[in-house]
């Protein structure tokens, strides 16, 4: 199933929101939890989820950068956020010369190198590939420089939070 990652923000809380879909079925992971469900979009907004034999309708509206979801009568503001970012504006401290270390978010194993070290890359250019749980993501370089000391080769396991490079 193709698959795709998402940094969101909610209640104050920021996670990794992984999909990966095939036609009406779908797999959720999210807060550590990992769930099938069934989904069809009802008309634009409005969906439909079967959870564990549930129903579920969700109203999803889009204010700005925000999404609103609407479950069960509760309402939830989704803020989709660049992880790196967030963690760097919500920390007391930073790197003096500028050198952002780049981590993995989650256990896999490296299938793709897309830059080299030394190479000049754009802010969320994509600099590796990790699969994890047979969906890939690809690591993006969190500001504007040059990609140093790449830690990892194709094929090679990595762990959560473990350095894969730095951009200076």
């Amino acid at each position: 199933m193709p698959g795709w990652t998402f940094d969101v923000e909610v209640q104050g809380r920021l996670e990794v929101l992984r999909l990966a879909r095939d036609g009406n079925r779908a797999c959720v992971e999210f807060c550590g939890r990992r769930i099938e469900v069934d989904v069809s979009e009802n008309r634009p907004g409005q969906f439909s989820f079967i959870v564990q034999g549930r129903s579920l309708e969700v109203q999803v509206e889009r204010e700005g950068d925000t999404f609103v979801a609407t479950v069960a009568g509760r309402t939830v503001p989704v803020v989709l956020r660049d992880r790196r970012q967030y963690r760097r504006s919500h920390s007391s401290g930073g790197d003096s010369d500028g050198r952002v270390a780049v981590s993995a978010p989650m256990p896999g194993k490296v299938i793709q190198v897309l830059a080299s070290s030394g190479q000049a890359v754009e802010e969320n250019q994509g600099v590796l590939v990790v699969e994890a749980m047979k969906m890939q993501n690809e690591i993006r370089a969190p500001k504007k420089g040059v990609v140093r000391g790449i830690h990892v080769r194709v094929g090679q396991a990595v762990n959560a939070r473990e350095t894969l490079f730095f951009v200076e």
